[in-house]
């Protein structure tokens, strides 16, 4: 994402999702898996050694989906990550990426809507 692209949260696929948001909030987790006795399979994944349990979230089939249409990479949850860090004071570094200061603030500038020249 760039200091010009569309903010994720005015995205349309975002908007959906926070409209999502208020029709699950108010699930408890013990209906969930009543309902759905795979759910602890279902809402799983695994991979390099890395282990994904979404089942104890209040996460539904369309919540899966509308997150996918957010389109959010891999690649954006980390800067969204490094600049969640660097607003709490702490120092991001990057060896191998000696341009990721000015990306960082940027992503910043760019969730909330503005542009840094």
């Amino acid at each position: 994402m760039t200091a010009s692209a569309r903010s994720l949260t005015k995205r349309p696929a975002w908007e959906a999702l926070a409209v999502h948001h208020n029709k699950v909030k108010g699930l408890h987790l013990r209906d969930l898996f009543s309902a759905d006795h795979k759910r602890g399979e279902r809402l799983t994944a695994e991979a390099t050694g890395l282990f994904l349990d979404y089942s104890k979230n209040r996460v539904t089939d369309e919540t899966l989906k509308l997150l996918v249409a957010t389109g959010v990479t891999l690649y954006e949850i980390r800067r969204l990550a490094k600049v969640g860090a660097a607003r709490q004071g702490e120092r991001v570094v990057s060896h191998d990426r000696p341009d990721l200061r000015r990306r960082v603030e940027q992503g910043s500038a760019s969730l909330r809507g503005e542009e840094l020249s």
